[in-house]
């Protein structure tokens, strides 16, 4: 428990050095800054925005899909469906905003930009806790077990990762996982359940895959000590698949999300190129992958000494050797099936296993530092120099931009050099090297995340959005205005989207756009006029273009102008003419050729028989009275029966009833949802709600009476 209490302190201490504003609240860490080139939000930044280059995933995808996801949380829903990221799309089966992490709690009681703050710096002090214990617990002394927190906890890595929550929460959980993992391989079955609830939580709060990788890591790294049972390797593979089980509820919805949408990341680049790639990406600034000058000296120091002279390293060293083995695995996966790699776990997120197992030895080396010979010390220095140099190199990073960086590095690298020269120094160099590791990290922290972090701008046009297109209404940006899930920032829904996932409908339906454009991640639109946008109900259009002549002009800046579409159709209605499709493929074919024939929205195509669905119809008068993520509610008036069609994309895990009595739902226009109903007065709900979800909590139900069992068991037998 001490260990716990002085690493939670560690951790409170590093993020109120290096964020004390956004720890008060003063100030916000959501990388808004990413806005700064997005003309809709430009006017809102005073005089030139600049920024670094960083992922801007953290605003563009994360924080939109956490706002509503917290939403829906705090009405005691869970967050199944997210309306407004193109026509709508899975949320929790998406995975990649981990919307059910319990490191979200504080942004669940009141979503803001301050409570989504701490609960990034949540993760960055749990991951210094959970490592300084760890240290502690595999016999590091206090001052060896703050360097090994600092390194991991703070340092470069981390800080990558920073404003990710799938990939920031996998970082912070690993050392949680190590320590669970430790307490099987040296205590048998009655720990399984608690390593599986630290791989459980971990799939909860990350991405399933980078889950999965931390908990394999933390099997190797628990095989690989010395103090292991036999049936070590056992016990934990059982333990990370009750885990796996712990986590369907998140686990099988994205498993058949992904049957569903088909969507890959592919890539097409060479092996060489893709490994070159990705050490540029995770040493793209001086702060972020770099291990730091003292670490990095000990913890080579540490790796060319005889392991066999130095027991207590050897488990920090074998498990180094096993994650690089794991990520060589993955770069051979992709040689053996190149352009899948990236719907497997993509090789350079290992480096995470890596940097824990080398904090690890950097703290056995300044344990072990003065009883090093100077032939070995020598080698360390000339090698970790080299290395230092290489990162420098390979990122074209020049050392007068990161002054603090240099400095802490230098002072802790002359620290350790300094320890060779007498018991005293050494004693003085225990402290000196975590200190000035500190104080590179912790600078190099507030260089790198600081200049992204804003307030989210709120200009004239942006405001005009808010008012006047809250959801259902929904928006489509030409461009870079308004840049793609942003409309969610300002409660309305986007044509467009920007998502790790897409399903495969709303892929080929936005082929078919005049002017759009697919990047792998997101879609672009250039022209205003275009049919199946029309069709989509994109009533307001933010263009940087003079809007189409005709267009109504509803508030306009120097750099945006926010028109209103005249063309654009009703988000519900009721076609009077259909054709039928016998798939999504002839479907397909069938809408590319109404919208050339400019009959839409009037005639539709339907994935239906034949006779189920009546041809025509006089149309008729549809509102939406209700409009909840994975609930919408449409009160009908018709002369005639008819098909009531809703733009929301089609996912059979949709379900409807009319007053009360279960109907089909069927594909409308490849991408949408549509429903027979009778003439006359009717009401139509709409309900998300995917087999996969219930699949999910049975599985973990069953894994959770699995652990409890294993737990309570072997306990009362020792009674």
């Amino acid at each position: 428990m001490r260990d716990w209490l002085w690493g939670l302190l560690l951790g409170l201490a590093c993020v109120g050095f290096a964020f004390p504003s956004a720890v008060l609240g003063r100030q916000s860490l959501v990388p808004a800054a990413a806005l700064a080139g997005d003309p809709a939000f430009r006017a809102g930044f005073p005089g030139t925005a600049t920024h670094k280059s960083w992922d801007p995933s953290g605003i563009l995808v994360h924080y939109p899909a956490e706002l509503v996801a917290a939403r829906e949380i705090r009405k005691g829903r869970l967050p199944l469906w997210n309306p407004h990221a193109g026509t709508g799309m899975p949320l929790l089966a998406e995975a990649h905003s981990a919307p059910l992490s319990p490191f979200w709690a504080p942004f669940w009681l009141a979503p803001s930009e301050a409570t989504y703050s701490w609960a990034l710096l949540l993760r960055l002090v749990v991951a210094v806790a959970a490592g300084h214990v760890l240290a502690r617990r595999r016999g590091l002394g206090s001052m060896a077990s703050a360097l090994t927190a600092l390194t991991y906890g703070v340092g470069g890595c981390a800080i990558t990762r920073f404003d990710l929550p799938t990939e920031g929460t996998a970082y912070a959980m690993l050392p949680l996982c190590v320590l669970a993992a430790d307490r099987v391989a040296a205590r048998g079955v009655r720990a399984i359940p608690v390593f599986a609830a630290a791989v459980g939580l971990t799939i909860y709060s990350a991405h399933p895959e980078l889950a999965a990788l931390a908990g394999l890591g933390a099997v190797l790294f628990a095989a690989s000590s010395r103090g292991s049972r036999p049936r070590a390797w056992m016990h934990l593979l059982i333990g990370l698949a009750l885990g796996v089980g712990l986590g369907a509820t998140v686990v099988v919805p994205l498993l058949d999300y992904l049957a569903f949408s088909g969507s890959t990341y592919k890539t097409s680049a060479p092996l060489a190129g893709m490994l070159v790639s990705d050490l540029k990406y995770f040493a793209a600034a001086p702060g972020f992958v770099r291990i730091g000058g003292a670490p990095l000296l000990l913890a080579t120091l540490r790796l060319v000494g005889r392991l066999q002279d130095q027991p207590r390293g050897t488990s920090a060293a074998r498990a180094l050797v096993a994650v690089v083995g794991v990520g060589a695995a993955l770069y051979l996966s992709e040689a053996l099936a190149p352009g899948y790699y990236r719907m497997l776990v993509p090789p350079k997120y290992a480096m995470f296993l890596v940097v824990l197992a080398v904090a690890l030895l950097a703290g056995e080396g300044l344990e072990l530092v003065a009883a090093a010979s100077p032939a070995r010390f020598a080698l360390a220095t000339g090698i970790s120099a080299l290395t230092w140099v290489a990162m420098d190199a390979l990122t074209s990073f020049r050392l007068h931009s990161e002054p603090g960086v240099v400095v802490g590095d230098v002072l802790g690298a002359a620290a350790v050099i300094a320890a060779r020269a007498s018991p005293r120094a050494a004693t003085v160099a225990r402290w000196m090297v975590p200190v000035a590791a500190a104080g590179a990290f912790l600078s190099s922290a507030r260089q790198v995340v600081l200049p992204m972090t804003a307030a989210i701008p709120m200009p004239p046009v942006v405001h005009a959005i808010r008012d006047l297109a809250p959801a259902p209404a929904r928006v489509a940006g030409l461009g870079n205005a308004l840049f793609p899930n942003l409309a969610t920032l300002l409660g309305s829904s986007d044509a467009r989207a920007m998502a790790a996932i897409f399903p495969t409908r709303y892929r080929a339906y936005m082929t078919l756009v005049d002017g759009a454009r697919w990047f792998p991640t997101f879609v672009l639109l250039s022209r205003p006029r275009a049919a199946l946008l029309d069709l989509m109900g994109a009533s307001l259009v933010i263009t940087p273009q003079e809007p189409p002549s005709g267009w109504e002009v509803v508030a306009r800046d120097s750099m945006v102008t926010l028109a209103r579409n005249p063309d654009a159709a009703p988000r519900a209605f009721v076609p009077r003419g259909l054709t039928f499709a016998l798939d999504a493929a002839d479907s397909l074919a069938q809408l590319e050729q109404l919208a050339k024939s400019a009959r839409l929205p009037d005639a539709a195509v339907v994935e239906a028989p034949i006779g189920v669905v009546p041809e025509t119809s006089t149309g008729g008068e549809i509102r939406v009275v209700e409009y909840l993520p994975s609930r919408v509610a449409l009160e009908s008036e018709m002369k005639e029966p008819g098909l009531v069609v809703l733009t929301d994309t089609y996912h059979p895990g949709w379900i409807a009833t009319v007053d009360g009595d279960e109907s089909a739902v069927y594909p409308v226009d490849h991408l949408f949802r549509g429903v027979a109903v009778p003439a006359g007065k009717h009401r139509v709900v709409m309900t998300f709600e995917p087999p996969s979800l219930d699949l999910g909590l049975s599985l973990s139900a069953c894994a959770l009476m699995a652990c409890l069992a294993m737990w309570l068991v072997p306990w009362r037998r020792e009674r």
